[in-house]
């Protein structure tokens, strides 16, 4: 699954907090069943989850300055 899934992750995209690149997740297969693992691990087992994977960032970059700050203008 978690080949499946990083398949149509963005390659150049801005990394998540974990600060690595989509593509080098997307690419190192060999990882892939190691981090399900992990992640089974985490749901299944009860084992505690690391604070940077529940915690995000969120930026907003205007449109149209004219526009001013109407919700639909970021």
């Amino acid at each position: 699954m978690v080949t499946q899934q990083t398949k149509t992750f963005p390659n150049w995209k801005c990394p998540g907090p974990d600060v690595i690149q989509r593509y080098w997740l997307k690419n190192f297969t060999a990882l892939h069943k190691r981090i399900a693992e992990h992640l089974n691990g985490m749901i299944n087992n009860g084992v505690a989850i690391t604070k940077w994977m529940t915690t995000g960032k969120t930026v907003l970059c205007q449109k149209d300055p004219g526009n001013g700050n109407a919700v639909d203008n970021y």
